[in-house]
């Protein structure tokens, strides 16, 4: 720069790092030790000097025990003391959080009765705030009278601040409405009042995505297949004004469990939808039913499964029923240095995961429960003394833990696509027959059961699933991208051709109302699955609901096929989930709901957003709309003005 200014001179060049280095060196060594100084007393008058420790501190934050350590405040250096003697940090500590909150609490103490700060803003609240905290004093006496635990008191505030009536099914009439196929998933049990009901729920697909959502419970007078027919087109009619035309038009699938009364093929409730209401529509047995009993099916003839299921059933209701032996068993855990591993039970849903979740629990704390069962067995006076002996040697057995472990965990990892965490492998037991410290006894060898399990297990899944090698369900396999070959395979040039072919034919009159054309569907088939080759290296990456979105516009007519495939249920895993559910609404306390009340309580909590996410302004026009006069708001103008201001 110094070459464009007339005059300008060359300027000196900067020290070396030689010169630079010695002279940071002599500062070092020269430079003043920093002290304490008393003068800073007069601008801060909180500030003191201990003598011993040779460390300042605020004498506010020490008098009002404001350490930082709790509120989401940084660590008060100045409450332990700090030997930081600049002048510098004792004005930050006079800005900080910390400071401000201790002199706060000083002043408070100090003021005389009803003359605080706080207890006059009371006094001067507008009506409306005013009410505001009086829910929040009637939240907190509620909780005391009623013992609830004082997190309650979090979320009632949160419901004071976010009340307002639910819009949740007025939210799935209008995605019914732009769903062009809907599928229903129905289940019955009984609830505390010892009555039966009938769960259901919809599903469907918008552009790739597939929602399943609860439509309502009702009572059913009669569990046979006339009335559970009746009791869901009802509820469908009542509670979205779905009626037999809509079914009709857009009625494809329906799931549930394995009953006759379900999903018997002369009379079932399947069979009489599709007689009345919709010719298309496609039964599905719920899968995860039909894999546990295929375990069962492959095992009920080996006697070391018969042995394993009692010792896990027996283990259960041991600790299940005893607080007693529970506790004993949480002792025996530590004294072995092993987690805690209370049993479980195998039933509850018949789904496969509950009886993989109780064997895993016993190896698991496998040590622990056999060091247990071995103190019980001993301890005088036990009068299950010969039960808890046979469940020890049954523990003990190698044959037992090597069938869970040999036999079990490969089915699980064959049904349910991955093995339990943190089982132990058949190579664990070693070949002296010790396992995770404890000699096993009996003989090693297992492989004739292994045979019959695995041979037994590949004959039930083919017994129990043989619909789903019928022409329709085993077309619906294109729907998913794990059954998809890979772009080199020369299979992938004529994939999935065959089944729109099936699907288009059987399902013709939906799709026609729905506005598709087959023809078109089976050539934009081709060309979309083109694209979806050249844009994903890895098929089994890709997604139907990008895919759709990008694609829609291109090819209507197979993106519409792809909707239906979506919308055809797997299993009724969510009709479980719905009684799970309603055993927690419907309680033996509250036996005399009836099923509008429970209907609607289940369709807040199970679809409804969170408190504090909740929007109250379309509940609050719903409700101003819904009477049979428009309803006029009342509303006081100084309120109002006040919580302008």
């Amino acid at each position: 720069m110094w070459r464009y200014i007339p005059g300008a001179s060359k300027p000196a060049e900067p020290s070396s790092k030689v010169e630079k280095h010695a002279r940071d060196q002599e500062y070092d060594s020269t430079k003043r030790v920093r002290a304490y100084r008393k003068e800073w007393e007069k601008d801060f008058d909180w500030l003191a000097f201990d003598d011993i420790e040779h460390v300042m501190y605020c004498k506010v934050c020490r008098e009002e025990k404001q350490t930082g350590a709790t509120g989401g405040m940084r660590q008060n250096p100045f409450y332990e003391g700090t030997d930081n003697f600049k002048l510098d940090s004792v004005k930050s500590h006079a800005r900080s959080e910390n400071h401000h909150c201790a002199i706060s609490q000083k002043n408070a103490k100090e003021f005389a009765p009803g003359k605080s700060p706080a207890e006059m803003m009371v006094t001067t609240l507008n009506p409306l705030s005013l009410a505001r905290l009086q829910l929040l004093f009637r939240n907190a006496h509620a909780v005391a009278v009623h013992c609830r635990p004082f997190s309650d008191f979090s979320w009632m505030a949160e419901l004071d601040a976010a009340k307002g009536l639910d819009v949740e099914r007025l939210k799935l009439k209008e995605d019914l409405e732009r769903a062009k196929y809907i599928s229903l998933i129905s289940d019955g049990t009984t609830d505390a009042s010892i009555t039966e009901a009938e769960i259901l729920y919809v599903r469907y697909a918008i552009d790739g995505t597939t929602k399943t959502h609860f439509v309502g419970v009702s009572s059913v007078a009669k569990a046979d297949a006339e009335s559970i027919t009746r009791t869901i087109t009802d509820g469908l009619d009542k509670n979205l004004q779905i009626n037999s035309e809509v079914l009709k038009k857009k009625l494809i699938g329906f799931g549930s469990d394995g009953a006759s009364v379900m999903m018997g093929k002369n009379s079932g409730v399947a069979t009489l939808l599709k007689t009345r209401h919709s010719p298309v529509l496609q039964a599905v047995h719920c899968t995860a039913y039909r894999l546990e009993l295929a375990f069962k099916d492959a095992l009920k003839n080996v006697a070391l499964y018969s042995t394993l299921s009692t010792l896990v059933l027996g283990l259960y209701l041991f600790y299940h029923n005893s607080p007693k032996n529970r506790s004993g068993l949480k002792l025996a855990a530590d004294a072995v240095n092993q987690q805690v591993a209370i049993p479980t039970r195998t039933g509850g849903t018949r789904w496969l995961p509950h009886l993989q979740r109780a064997l895993q629990q016993i190896m698991l704390g496998y040590k622990a429960s056999l060091t247990h069962l071995e103190q019980v067995e001993v301890e005088p006076g036990q009068r299950e003394s010969k039960a808890i002996s046979q469940a020890t040697s049954a523990a003990r057995s190698y044959e037992v833990c090597a069938l869970y472990v040999g036999c079990c965990c490969r089915a699980f990892q064959g049904l349910l696509g991955s093995a339990p965490k943190m089982t132990p492998n058949l190579q664990t037991f070693g070949e002296d027959g010790v396992f995770q410290g404890e000699t096993l006894t009996g003989p090693g060898d297992i492989n004739s059961a292994m045979i019959a399990v695995l041979s037994g297990l590949e004959k039930s899944l083919d017994g129990r699933f043989a619909d789903m090698k019928t022409t329709v369900l085993s077309a619906l396999k294109i729907s998913s991208f794990k059954f998809w070959p890979s772009k080199e395979d020369p299979d992938s040039e004529d994939f999935g051709s065959e089944e729109v072919r099936t699907l288009t034919e059987h399902f013709a009159p939906v799709l026609t109302e729905a506005g598709v054309a087959t023809t078109e569907a089976e050539v934009e088939w081709e060309l979309l699955k083109e694209r979806i080759y050249g844009k994903y290296k890895t098929v089994t990456n890709a997604s139907w609901s990008d895919i759709i979105t990008l694609h829609k516009d291109d090819f209507p007519h197979i993106c519409s096929l792809v909707d239906l495939m979506l919308t055809i249920p797997a299993s009724s895993a969510d009709a479980e989930r719905g009684f799970s559910q309603l055993k927690l609404v419907k309680t033996a306390h509250r036996t005399r709901l009836n099923d509008d009340a429970v209907g609607d309580q289940m369709m807040v909590v199970l679809h409804a957003p969170s408190i504090g996410e909740f929007d109250p302004n379309p509940a609050i026009q719903l409700w101003n709309t819904a009477g049979p006069r428009r309803r006029r708001f009342q509303v006081d103008s100084s309120d109002t003005d006040s919580d302008r201001e």
